[in-house]
């Protein structure tokens, strides 16, 4: 049993999500994003502005899209 730190638990999960063949997404501090089968909600639940793929997220803030597969 063991409790690793950031870099040893990306090291041992990324792996296995890529071999099960799930999308990662390498969020920042703050962000989180929720996708429906039309829609994706990106949440900002920090004090200040994150920026992620060329858009910045205000604080505090919600933003929904419409997904195009």
């Amino acid at each position: 049993a063991g409790w690793p730190d950031q870099t040893g638990m990306r090291a041992l999960l990324i792996p296995i999500l890529q071999k099960a063949g799930l999308d990662l997404l390498d969020l920042p501090e703050g962000l989180r994003v929720r996708d429906t089968a039309t829609e994706r909600f990106w949440f900002n639940y920090g004090q200040n502005p994150v920026e992620f793929e060329g858009r910045t997220f205000a604080p505090a803030s919600v933003l929904r899209e419409e997904r195009v597969e």
